[in-house]
């Protein structure tokens, strides 16, 4: 097992809006071998993008680490807008290095309803960006190689949602059950996408491998 430290920070209270979601997260990534810590990231009084802070908000994360020699927390940070200001970016990968993420309430995803009436959404954009800060890419929408194709987390947000979540998971766990993986835990609520064959192998590889000096973390 894996025990990543995972610090959520960002504006207002969206910080603990996200907290309060992260439970199935964590069982998917746990089942895989990864412990997902949840700590209290940093407060922002203000949005980045609209400051032009983001470079700043990084270069404090930097010398943090370097100041804390090690064992240093992932950064899933919560705001309104990307440093781009383009709304259809509904998360991004800030700083692949210190582990740093960002996920965009403002973004046109969530509309009209806004954010706190689309937790599934919400859920399924924060572990895709967990999953950036693990090391995991896009799948792109390219079917499993050797496996059933269907809606992966890392797929981008317009391709996994082709896919209802239910029928998602359904494949997954007969994908898993026919390669001898131990069983997948359907969360619940069923809010969130599975892991792709490939990708549950990669984080039980490197969960497995964490003892021995691998991060899954850069």
């Amino acid at each position: 097992m894996a025990n990543i430290r995972l610090a959520i920070g960002g504006l207002d209270d969206y910080p603990d809006y996200v907290a309060s979601l992260m439970p199935p997260i964590q069982r998917a990534f746990s089942q895989l071998g990864v412990n997902l810590q949840l700590i209290r990231g940093p407060r922002l009084s203000s949005d980045p993008a609209n400051t032009n802070s983001w470079p700043a908000l990084m270069q404090q994360l930097d010398q943090a680490a370097r100041n804390a020699g090690g064992n240093f927390p992932a950064h899933l940070f919560i705001t309104d807008t990307a440093p781009s200001h383009d709304p259809t970016i509904n998360g991004q990968l800030l700083h692949r290095l210190r582990g740093a993420s960002a996920v965009f309430f403002g973004a046109g995803i969530y509309e009209p309803l806004g954010p706190r009436h689309n937790p599934a959404l919400v859920s399924q954009v924060c572990m895709h960006e967990i999953g950036h800060l693990l090391n995991l890419t896009h799948d792109d929408g390219e079917p499993e190689p050797d496996g059933p194709p269907y809606s992966s987390a890392m797929m981008q947000a317009d391709e996994r949602e082709q896919q209802p979540v239910p029928m998602a998971w359904q494949a997954a766990a007969a994908d898993a059950q026919a390669r001898g993986e131990p069983a997948l835990d359907i969360p619940n609520p069923l809010g969130i996408y599975p892991f792709s064959t490939r990708y549950r192998a990669c984080l039980r590889a490197a969960a497995g491998n964490a003892g021995r000096g691998t991060e899954i973390v850069t």
